[in-house]
């Protein structure tokens, strides 16, 4: 599983069908990064009981790729939160992040870090934008 972060308006991702599409949109529009990795939704929300102190849970949305894929909106609240923290408060968030979500898991920490780095750019100029944060996990 792969798991691609985008930011888009609802509409934006109608249209998204195939992973390529999704990798086509994502080189198309600013900020013209691609993150992603393997984020599981419940890895994902968990990022809520550390930046928000409560359970969020990302939104299903109606879209879906061609194999089924579906598309979440991260929620609204997280993406403001994650997208006003400080670097060190980002870069502290691996730590519980990392014991919470990935303790079954040998990942590296540091990666969890530039991993949280990266989502919060994407989530300042999604907020700029005027766009939300989706995620869509594919099969590899």
């Amino acid at each position: 599983m792969y798991t691609y972060f985008l930011i888009a308006k609802p509409e934006g991702i109608a249209g998204l069908r195939t992973e390529n599409d999704v990798l086509t949109y994502i080189d198309r529009f600013p900020p013209r990064m691609q993150i992603g990795g393997p984020y599981s939704r419940e890895r994902i929300d968990s990022l809520a009981l550390i930046f928000l102190q409560e359970e969020r849970t990302s939104l299903a949305t109606a879209e879906k790729l061609e194999d089924g894929s579906q598309f979440f909106q991260i929620d609204s609240k997280l993406v403001k939160q994650v997208a006003v923290a400080g670097q060190d408060d980002l870069l502290d968030a691996s730590v519980p992040w990392d014991e919470r979500a990935w303790r079954e898991i040998e990942v590296n920490r540091m990666d969890l870090a530039g991993f949280l780095l990266q989502l919060a750019e994407l989530c300042r100029t999604a907020i700029a934008g005027g766009k939300n944060v989706y995620f869509v996990m594919v099969e590899e």
